[in-house]
Parts: C-alpha cells; structure tokens; sequence
C-alpha cells in the first residue's frame, strides 16, 4: 500500500514565506491607501473609455466559425454560387391566395419590396413565366383579365415551381422569398430590412386574417442579435441587484454592502473596457460575461470582507484587520483564480473563434477580479467603523456554529456518506456517458417568437426554411449544355428526394423545366457558373437539430460517392451553413471536453501545489466532480443534448466549484498547524468558513438566477446549469468533502498529532 507524506516543516515554512509576502503586499497597499485609490480611480477611468468601444458581433456565421477545412471551402461555395444568408421567406398563412383582393395585395408587395434598400429581388407564386403569354409573368396574366380565378389557380399549382417551394400542398400557406444585397451581410443593416419588409406586408395585407412572419436565416440572427443587446444589459442589471440585495440581507449595513461589491464592480467594468480596448467583441455565448465575473469577483470580496469584519470584532485595529486579511486569505484567493483563469483559459484550446474569445475574455476577467478585490475590499474595508465584540448576526458566528452541528452529525456518519457519494458518482457517470451533442438554429431564440413560429411552420409545409446544397464539378471534356450534365443533374434530385428529411431540389434543370431559363447555362449564377464548371443544386432542410441531420448529410455523401464512380469526370459535394453546422458541432463539442479535460488535470497541479499534499488534492477531486457529473446526468436525464452553453457552462463551474474546496480545505490546514485533531480541524473548518460558503454561494447562485429570467433559452439554460452546478458544489463541499477527509485522513495520517507549524507564526 502507498502511503502519501503529509506535510512535512519545509510545507509549513513555504506557507509562511507566502503569507509574509501577502501580508507586506497588504501593508504597502495600506500605506498609500490615496495613491492606490487613485491608481484605482484611473484605471477605471481608461476602462469606462473602453466600455463605449464595446462592440456586438454582427457576424452571421462567426459562432460556428473555424479555421479548417470545411470553413474554407464553404465560403468558397458563398463566393461562387451566393450565400444563404441573404434570403428571407415572407411566410403567409390563411385566406384564399387565388381571390382577387388577394392577387392585388401581392402584386403591390412584390412591386414595392424591392424598393426597400437592401432588397435586390422579390419573387412569389405569380411572378413565375406565364404559361399562357409566353415572354410575360403569371401576375401580367391575372392582371390583364385574360384567365377566370379557377384557370389562375390550376396555372399556378400545376406550375413545377410551385407546390413545395413557394405554395403548400394544402394551398393555405404562401412563401414570398425576397432576396437582399450581397453587401447587406450585416446583422444591424439587415434589421433594418426586415422591418421595412415587415411593416410593408402589414400595409399590403390590411383587413386581411392572415398570419405574415419571416422566416431564415437572416429573421434568426437579427432577431437573435436584438435578444443579445437587451438580455446582455437586462441580465447583468438583475444579477448586480440580485446580488447587492442578498448581501445588503446578510451584512445588514449599506456601506458595507457598497464596499463587498466594489471589487466585482470594478472587475466588470474593466474587463468590459479591455474588451473594448482590444476589439473583443460580444456574441452570444459571451452574454453571460458580466454576470459570470460579477457573481466569481463578489463571492471573493464576501470571504475577505467576512475576515476583516470577524478581526474588527475581535479587537484589531482597522488597518490591522486589512493587513491580516491578505495573510489570512492571500493565498485561498490566489489558488481560487488560478483554478478559476484554467477553467476559463482552457477555452482557448478550442478552435472555435467565439469559444477561443470566451475563454481570453473571461480568463483575464478573473486576474482583474482578483486584482480588484485585492486592491480595493481592504483598502475601503480601512475606513468602516465597526464595533468591537460578537454578535449572533455576524456571518459565521451563531450560524458556524449551526454548521459545526451539522459537520459533526456528517463525521458521525463518514463511511456512509463516501460510500453514497461514490455511488451516486458512478450512476451519474453512466448517464452522463450517454449524452450527445446537437444544436438548432432557433435554440437562441424565445420560443413563441416570430421567427420560431415562421420556421416551424416553414419546416412543417415547406420541408424547412434552411437550405442545404449539392456542389457539381465536371472536367473540361463535359459541356455545359450537354445531356450528360441533365442528365447528372436529375439524377441528384433523385437522390435528394430519397434521403428523408430533405426536399424540393432546386437546380438549372428545374428553371429549364419551369420555363425559367431556356438552356442549363443561362439558368443563372445561383445555380450553375460555366465558366468554373460548376453547378449547385439546393434543398430544403427543416431544422431539427445537428445530430439528426449529420446522418442524412453522410449517406446523401455516400450515395454520390457512388454517382461519381459511375459518372466518371464528376465530382460531388454537399455544402452549405447547416451541412458545416452538423459537421462542426461534433467537432467543437469535443473541442470544449478536450479543454474542460485539460483544465482538470491543470486545476488537480494547482492544487496539489497549493495545498502541498497530494492527499488532499486527491480528495478534492470527488467534490469539485460530482457537480459536473449531476450537471451531465440531469441532462441525460431530461433528454436534453448537450450544447455549446452547457459544455461551456461545465469549464465555468469546475473553477468555480474548486473556490470552495480551497477555502475549507485553507482553513482545515491551518486549524491542523493551530494543533487541531482531524475531527476538531474539520468542525472549527465548518463553524469558521462554511457560512462564508453558503452566503457566497447565495450571491453567486442569485446573479445566475438572473439569466433564468431572460427570454433566450441559451441564457436560461446557463442559469440553471450554472445554479444547479453551484448548489451540488456546496453539497460536495459541505458533505462529501469532509466526510472524505474524516476517512481518508484518518486511514494515511500517521497519528492524530498536529501538523508543524508555519515558521512565520501560529496563528497564520
């Protein structure tokens, strides 16, 4: 059996050394408390400059963007044939489309929508070719009287381009696709669109009962970038009362309410203006920032202002109480924003652009929230009056001892507890194995939105708002009018028709069909380009998830595999944002665990190095786990898949879950150097720092209770996994860690004696 050392003088001196050096860090800081103030009032100064350079990403595909292969070649396919991201679908549900009042009130939007800036074309039903006056439009044919309603409606479902692509089967559900500027890539600009677009088909329809949403992948990320704007301000607002108010209930002192949330104030709005300083920009998985490093830097400053007051109490001088905070809790802080930056910085492993951008954001937000708290909590904790002697409403004084009760009834029952935890453990394990990753384009977005709503019913009659596309490529020896590229190009849709889940394959053969082109070649640049010897061929994809799609996507691969080998000089590829979404999302979800697995083992060093005993680094593995493992099991659980939020949410908890395993794990040492037996180390661990825990898991839980309250499912899922995470972390802290230290510390510890103590005095 391997027995680990424990701690032997040489640990205890480095303790001290560090803590000495923390304290004459506290006392220079202390002593110039007006030029250190003023440095503060500066920075803050450079940084509110900052904060009004901070800009919204308005990149449509930068979420998902990487720098590999399938990227690559995708925006070669948006140079050749157009992107998919300037289509918008005018979804038209109810009424008789072939009444006269009806034709009128289309034929007044498709002339007056491409007046609109940024709207290049507008097409629906009757602005196909006339079947009866060759040359002409199905609407100049309606208008000029020459066909009874009855002929209009025949000519128009029975036109090849109609039912599935702009009509429903059914006929109660019309599509108008308007086609926006190649240059209007803008999120913002394309906003502006949209509500033209809106507002003009309101004015058109009036008096009539229809139901008019826009549906695609533009109506997606301008609504999705207007949620961002308001949940980013309204999130970080709430969090920041949420949180004053739980302090303001426990200190119950406005000014020391003010001075425990200046640090994360502070942290924030620096962040913020480097950000701005940078050209970090916000996206939505960064819409949570604030509050993550509001809530990380306010749960740091409640320990720290809860030491200086307990001093203050017991007769220490006011700048006494501050100097001692940095040797009491100097080096818990420093270890918490370590595990805190890896959790964070491990992010930027991915090779995802917007994950990458996180990760630095965030990981450099907690080295400002630790830089804050340290500067400021004590400097302005110097200038409070407190009185001297207990008092029941202190934090940690009738409370620890609640707590100390509680830890003694858990010891009591050590054993037990291990066993159920590893238990518990291994089930979660099990299910949390079984989890997948998916994402949905609409998963941003409120679920009773214009925009949802468009795309469900697009996905239902039309076979989805989204589009896919199959690139052709032929040699030299293949031209481009000839049968053999017709005859590739039927064959295509036959084998897009038979995939499930996509539909009405559009190509130059189906404008030659529909008597839109006379030949393949002038069929025009979206579908086919001569002079690159390519074609594409698009298809409808309903939006049901990544994970649903990437197998459709791979055998309709497969399959023109196959179609190559037998059509020799022709190559094939499947293309398009939801093709490289369901390729990606794998990738990117692997990406985070590669990460999340690497900060782990980062964070297990950091703490072996802290605490200096590679038992206790290994009991705190079980409780910085099981909030993970409850986290993925509660997924797998409900069926949910696992997300780019929830991966990212399990980085942020794990640096956040180990805050409070250092701190009691600190003071559980130092109780040990004071002479403490194992048991008594672990009560006076309880009575001293557990309240402290609860209250900082209260702020914390209560500024990620906030993003529940947002209106995007992305944040409400981040809320909940991120409380969720903190709760089972206090539960592993509270319960499994210390009943892990009563077995396993009594099993390797040579004997109940104390452990040496720092050479820098006792009392550290």
């Amino acid at each position: 059996m391997i027995v680990f050392r424990r701690p032997n003088k040489f640990n205890a001196s480095l303790d001290g050394f560090i803590k000495m050096k923390f304290e004459r860090l506290g006392r220079l800081i202390l002593s110039h408390r007006r030029k250190v103030i003023t440095l503060v009032l500066l920075l803050s100064l450079v940084a509110i400059a900052g904060v009004f350079r901070v800009d919204f990403d308005s990149n449509p595909r930068s979420i998902l963007q990487q720098s590999d292969e399938d990227s690559q070649r995708l925006e070669e396919f948006f140079s050749d044939f157009g992107s998919d991201d300037d289509d918008v679908l005018v979804i038209i549900h109810g009424g008789n489309f072939f009444e006269e009042e009806f034709g009128s009130s289309l034929q007044r939007f498709s002339e007056k929508a491409p007046l609109i800036d940024g709207v290049k074309s507008v097409y629906s039903a009757v602005d196909l070719p006339s079947p009866v006056e060759p040359g002409r439009l199905i609407r100049d044919t309606i208008l000029d009287g020459l066909i009874s309603p009855e002929e209009t409606r025949e000519m128009i479902i029975e036109h090849p381009f109609v039912i599935g692509n702009l009509m429903s089967q059914d006929e109660k559900t019309l599509l108008v696709s308007a086609k926006l500027d190649s240059g209007q890539a803008e999120v913002e600009r394309n906003g502006k669109v949209l509500n033209e677009l809106r507002s003009l088909a309101y004015e058109c329809f009036e008096g009539m009962d229809l139901d008019i949403n826009l549906a695609g992948h533009v109506p997606i990320r301008v609504e999705n970038l207007v949620g961002l704007k308001r949940e980013f301000v309204r999130t970080m607002a709430l969090a920041a009362v949420i949180a004053l108010v739980i302090a303001w209930c426990l200190f119950r002192s406005f000014l020391q309410t003010l001075v425990v949330s200046s640090g994360a104030v502070s942290s924030v709005l620096w962040t913020l203006g480097m950000m701005g300083w940078f050209g970090l920009k916000i996206d939505s998985i960064s819409t949570p920032l604030p509050t993550l490093l509001f809530v990380i830097a306010f749960g740091s400053s409640v320990h720290l202002l809860i030491d200086i007051i307990r001093s203050r109490k017991e007769g220490a001088p006011a700048i006494e109480a501050s100097t001692l905070a940095f040797r009491h809790l100097g080096l818990p802080c420093l270890l918490t924003s370590l595990t805190t930056v890896i959790g964070f910085g491990s992010l930027i492993l991915a090779q995802t652009e917007s994950v990458q951008r996180f990760g630095i954001a965030s990981a450099v937000g907690a080295i400002l929230g630790l830089i804050a708290n340290l500067l400021i909590i004590p400097l302005l904790a110097s200038y409070l009056r407190v009185e001297k002697g207990s008092s029941d409403r202190e934090i940690g004084g009738e409370s620890g001892h609640r707590l100390a009760r509680i830890g003694a009834f858990i010891l009591a029952r050590s054993k037990g507890i291990v066993i159920l935890g590893l238990v518990l453990s291994g089930v979660l394990v099990y299910f949390a194995s079984k989890l997948e990753a998916d994402i949905f384009w609409t998963e941003t977005l409120p679920k009773d939105s214009e925009t949802t709503r468009a795309m469900e019913r697009s996905d239902e009659v039309f076979g989805g708002a989204l589009k896919g596309y199959v690139v052709i490529e032929w040699d030299e020896s293949i031209a481009v009018d000839s049968v053999e590229l017709s005859e590739v190009l039927a064959e295509v849709h036959e084998l897009v028709d038979a995939q499930p889940l996509l539909s009405n394959p559009l190509s130059a053969v189906t404008m030659v069909e529909a008597g839109m082109s006379r030949t393949l070649a002038e069929a025009g640049p979206r579908y086919i380009r001569p002079e690159l010897r390519r074609a594409s061929i698009s298809m409808n994809v309903p939006d049901v998830g990544a994970a649903t799609m990437e197998p459709v996507f791979d055998a309709l691969l497969s399959q023109l595999g196959e179609l190559s080998s037998r059509r020799p000089g022709f190559l094939f590829r499947v293309e398009g944002s939801v093709v490289v979404a369901s390729q990606n999302i794998t990738l990117i979800i692997e990406d985070l665990i590669r990460s999340l697995s690497f900060a782990s083992v980062a964070v297990f060093l950091v703490l072996l190095f802290g605490l200096r005993s590679p038992i206790l680094a290994l009991v705190s593995i079980l409780p910085n786990a099981f909030p993970l493992l409850l986290n993925a099991g509660m997924l797998s659980l409900f069926g949910m898949p696992l997300q780019i939020t929830s991966v990212l949410t399990f980085s942020i908890c794990l640096g956040i879950a180990v805050d409070d395993t250092v701190h009691f794990l600190m003071r559980y040492l130092r109780e040990r150097r004071e002479g403490a037996s194992i048991k008594e180390a672990i009560l006076n661990a309880f009575e001293r720092v557990g309240a402290a825990l609860l209250v900082t898991t209260l702020i914390i839980g209560g500024g990620f209770a906030a993003a529940m309250a947002s209106e995007m499912p992305a944040l409400v899922l981040f809320g909940a996994l991120s409380c969720s995470a903190l709760f089972s972390a206090l539960i592993g802290d509270l319960i499994l860690l210390p009943a892990l230290l009563k077995v396993v510390e009594s099993r390797f510890s040579a004997s109940e004696a104390k452990l040496p103590a720092s050479d820098t005095g006792a009392n550290a």
